[in-house]
């Protein structure tokens, strides 16, 4: 179960000013182009009978293929940025030497700072369950991507529209307490599908000398009955970080993740 991927960010109109202009393009200057690449070799066994039918019909090995691209433009300065973007992806189950297209996704929205506080807010089109948010460059680990892809292969391959808002408290440079929440309609009916939340601490780079790390908590299928009740059940996952530089631009990094599959038992 190997991922490989790769992001190539391209800023044109610096690329193409001549070197007087530069410095003098303003807040446009900062416009940016972003082309993503993912390749997930066998993600899941084709016996699972509740993975995505194409895969579950077949004997053959699985594979992912996803292509992306973003455009972004982030404006302001210090404590006030504001930095709309726009992301369209595909992604392919490739079964043998035959490819089905999952379909398109796209997500569009604008993230940034406002003092103390940061804030996120994303909406979302995706068909036959494909979430562009697994090539949005603004997700901040692997684990994040990893979560999107199996989303799609858990009998959850549904066209949907969505939602999604974060809002954020910065302690200074030292780092960050953020909260997060999605959620997924039919785009026919917009009767409700799913939803997720999310918790995370951070402690930036540079707040400790050489270490920086981060704690999180996701619950799937949230209700408002038993967000206190079922703060662990078999929809929670949590998990912790931790990054030490060792050997100047080198960093040892240790991650920890777990989940409740029996219930939370």
């Amino acid at each position: 179960k190997l991922l490989y991927g790769a992001r190539l960010e391209w800023l044109p109109l610096q690329s193409f000013a001549k070197p007087e202009r530069k410095g003098k393009l303003g807040p446009f200057g900062r416009f940016n182009i972003g082309v993503n690449w993912l390749l997930l070799d066998t993600p899941i066994k084709p016996t699972l009978t509740n993975s995505h039918p194409l895969v579950a019909s077949t004997n053959a090995l699985s594979s992912l293929d996803g292509y992306g691209l973003d455009l972004g433009l982030p404006l302001g300065t210090g404590g006030i940025r504001f930095n709309p973007f726009l992301s369209a992806s595909m992604l392919d189950v490739r079964l043998g030497t035959n490819f089905y297209p999952l379909g398109p996704g796209f997500a569009a929205g604008f993230k940034g700072d406002l003092g103390l506080l940061h804030y996120k807010a994303e909406g979302y089109y995706n068909l036959n369950g494909f979430q562009a948010r697994v090539f949005n460059p603004f997700l901040n680990y692997d684990w994040q991507r990893a979560d999107a892809i199996s989303n799609l292969l858990v009998s959850r391959a549904t066209n949907s529209l969505g939602w999604g808002g974060e809002i954020g408290v910065n302690f200074g440079k030292a780092g960050s307490f953020t909260a997060a929440f999605e959620a997924y309609y039919d785009p026919q009916s917009l009767v409700f599908q799913r939803n997720q939340m999310k918790a995370q601490l951070s402690i930036y780079k540079g707040a400790l000398k050489g270490f920086y790390a981060n704690a999180f908590y996701i619950r799937r299928n949230v209700t408002p009955g038993g967000l206190v009740s079922n703060l662990i059940d078999a929809d929670t996952l949590v998990g912790a970080e931790a990054h030490l530089t060792i050997l100047g631009p080198m960093e040892l990094m240790a991650r920890y993740s777990l989940s409740f599959p029996n219930g939370g038992s």
